[in-house]
């Protein structure tokens, strides 16, 4: 009987690099395909042979480019598994090149997945980037839970999951992003943003368009204080094949806009999709109140719309991306517009991380996704 070996590629000591090689010696499964936020020669040659490498198969836990940008390069892994939203997401955004969409299979919560003599076992979680999971790993009596990236401050219920879990592990392997005491929650941001949409008639929103669960407070914050949601393109496409999420074509109070000059095909497809849902700026201008959504490449478009004095841009991102959109921030600050940030983590605090272990009770931890010189348990 031959026990399972962990070999730790990338993400030890880093944010954004977890690749992790599981096998028994006959298996071997490859957890994560991403790229590095921060490449480097050694990050780039590591991707390089993962490219070329025949895993038995590749398990991603969610469609962040730090954890599946490596699909839009052909695959020598013999199967690709990932969850039906995630596959959704990067179909959408073009992250899986053709080859590799022959090799993906989708798999859901609680369906074990049999890959030689090694059983994996998905559990949903809750993370910033939607239908994202935790794995499980089980061969002879023995097993190891990875978390990928996860969060206890979402919507979704922690203690349910906490309670779904093994109550013991042989190895954990956890994600370690965030060493902070206590997360706010999301919950807590909606409330915040009725606050601050009771307060201003214009309300605009700069936020990842992958951040399916911040789309949803906005929404509902923006549904409470009576204004219609206007979404970029990108966003209500990545929207529109996710269930019960809002978009223009399903929900009456959702809007799409385009702020870019497209040629009349592309122009006629967008609006051959949205009709009467597709608005321009004249249309938005003449709105007395709105919230709506914006990209850090849209200052023109904020010198041209008319009426944004005094109306208020919601910035809810990481703070380590203000440096690379200072020249927009400080462009619509220009213009009259207030900054306002309102940011909840998408990564996992320090209590739920206790919890998580408290609840597998495990032999072994490793921490991963993190910066060792930040935290440790």
């Amino acid at each position: 009987m031959k026990k399972l070996r962990i070999n730790i590629l990338r993400g030890k000591d880093k944010i954004g690099e977890n690749l992790i090689e599981v096998s028994d010696g006959k298996t071997k499964i490859l957890l994560e395909c991403g790229v590095a936020l921060e490449p480097t020669k050694q990050s780039v040659e590591i991707e390089n042979k993962i490219i070329i490498t025949e895993y038995d198969a590749v398990i991603i836990t969610h469609y962040h480019g730090d954890h599946s940008a490596l699909l839009k390069k052909p695959l020598k892994a013999r199967k690709i598994y990932l969850s039906n939203g995630a596959l959704k997401i990067l179909e959408y955004c073009n992250g899986v090149c053709e080859e590799n969409k022959q090799k993906i299979q989708t798999f859901s919560h609680g369906k074990t997945i049999k890959i030689g003599n090694i059983m994996c076992k998905p559990y949903l979680c809750d993370h910033s980037a939607y239908d994202s999971y935790m794995i499980e790993i089980i061969k002879d009596g023995e097993n190891i839970l990875y978390t990928g990236d996860f969060r206890s401050n979402g919507r979704k219920n922690f203690q349910a999951l906490l309670e779904r879990l093994p109550n013991k592990v042989d190895l954990l392997i956890s994600e370690a992003t965030s060493p902070t005491n206590k997360n706010e929650t999301e919950k807590a941001l909606e409330e915040k943003a009725v606050e601050i949409f009771s307060k201003h008639n214009r309300v605009f929103i700069l936020q990842s368009t992958l951040n399916i669960d911040r789309t949803v407070s906005f929404y509902r914050a923006s549904k409470r204080t009576g204004k219609p949601f206007i979404m970029g393109v990108s966003s209500a496409g990545v929207c529109l094949g996710l269930k019960n999420i809002p978009n223009p074509l399903t929900f009456s109070d959702c809007y799409v806009y385009f702020n870019k000059s497209v040629d009349s095909d592309k122009y006629g497809t967008i609006k051959n999709a949205y009709k009467n849902k597709l608005i321009g700026r004249t249309q938005i201008e003449k709105m007395e109140k709105f919230t709506m959504q914006v990209n850090s490449n849209m200052l023109c478009y904020f010198q041209k719309l008319k009426g944004v004095k005094d109306s208020v841009l919601i910035y809810s991102m990481w703070q380590g991306y203000k440096e690379e959109m200072k020249e927009f921030l400080d462009g619509v600050q220009n213009l009259g517009v207030k900054v306002i940030d309102l940011h909840v983590s998408g990564h996992a605090d320090l209590p739920a991380i206790e919890k998580l272990i408290k609840r597998t009770n495990p032999k072994k931890i490793e921490l991963v996704h993190k910066n060792s010189n930040l935290f440790t348990i």
